[in-house]
């Protein structure tokens, strides 16, 4: 296993705890103080902002100083996507309204593409309308890698990132005072909130990472993290909702995010960075199964109670990736 597929691994198993984190403190089981899972959900959130790295690293490694084929990498980015999502999706669909009841309103509300086109079987899912539009701007942000200079756009990205996170700010705020909530899900599957972690990942791919930037990445990890959960707390104390105090897009996440980024390229370029493809699918079904793990564990009477929330938790993490290496090892042979 390469440092890439491991930090993939690390990435996918903290959005199953995320995930794990939020089931748990709406069960009828939990009772009691929020704030340590709060601290869990903020130390975690570095996830999907890794995801979005490790994206745009790989894809410059493999298509940075080559003339790029724009029907061949499309047709490969669309083929290692779509046929996992699409079957996911539709199992998601079935069980969450035939065994679990939920989101009948919202899938009669919606035409069955919307669910598809957009990712909104269920609420994880938007990673992929994301993503895929992420690797569709590739092309264009790479040829002005070649034209300007590749810090100068990861400083504009940058402020773009402060800037979007600002707009979605102030909607926020203004569906609040209008007893709303503009949901947590449109602004993830738009490609804007997270177009600075790729265009990151796009500078850091090649580069040799000196010791000082291990130091660096840590401390400014370190400072985001406790940033992101006095900020959380903060909004949580004065009645915000709980989507809105620990969402993705808010400047500390920003901070933490970047840290821990620039530690994992550390660690990538002093170990070995030859991914292995297999790891990348596993993660990457991992990721969109876990859910239907989380629900049948935390909706099972007197399981978490028993087991308590550490186990069931580890448990979720152990299913999805022994379900998905099952799933991954079948569609091999």
């Amino acid at each position: 296993m390469s440092a890439i597929d491991l930090l993939k691994i690390i990435a996918v198993v903290a959005v199953v705890i995320i995930h794990s984190v939020s089931a748990y403190r709406f069960s009828p089981s939990f009772t009691g103080d929020a704030t340590w899972l709060t601290i869990i959900d903020q130390a975690m959130r570095f996830s999907v902002p890794l995801f979005v790295a490790l994206s745009g690293f790989g894809l410059m490694l493999g298509y940075g100083q080559k003339k790029l084929d724009l029907i061949s990498y499309f047709r490969r980015r669309v083929w290692r996507l779509l046929p996992w999502y699409l079957f996911f999706a539709t199992v998601i669909i079935l069980a969450v309204t035939f065994l679990w009841h939920e989101n009948t309103a919202l899938y009669g509300s919606l035409k069955l593409w919307r669910l598809y086109i957009f990712g909104q079987a269920d609420y994880h899912l938007y990673f992929i309308p994301m993503i895929l539009s992420l690797y569709l701007l590739f092309p264009i942000i790479l040829f002005f890698f070649r034209k300007l200079p590749p810090l100068f756009l990861v400083v504009l990205a940058f402020f773009w990132q402060l800037f979007w996170f600002y707009l979605i700010g102030q909607k926020t705020e203004l569906a609040i005072n209008n007893n709303g909530l503009w949901p947590y899900q449109e602004q993830y599957r738009h490609a804007a909130s997270w177009i600075f972690y790729f265009v990151l990942g796009m500078f850091l791919a090649g580069k040799k990472a000196p010791r000082w930037q291990f130091i660096v990445g840590s401390t400014v990890a370190i400072f985001g993290l406790f940033f992101s959960v006095s900020d959380s707390l903060a909004l949580l104390s004065k009645g915000i909702n709980i989507i809105v105090a620990t969402r993705f897009t808010r400047l500390p996440i920003l901070v933490f995010a970047t840290g821990i980024i620039l530690v994992g390229h550390y660690v990538i370029t002093h170990f070995s960075a030859v991914s292995r493809s297999r790891w990348g699918q596993l993660s990457y079904v991992v990721y969109l199964l876990h859910t239907l793990v989380i629900r049948t564990l935390f909706r099972t009477p007197d399981l978490v109670p028993l087991l308590g929330f550490g186990v069931t938790t580890m448990v979720a993490v152990g299913g999805s990736f022994l379900i998905a290496g099952i799933m991954v090892r079948i569609t091999k042979r």
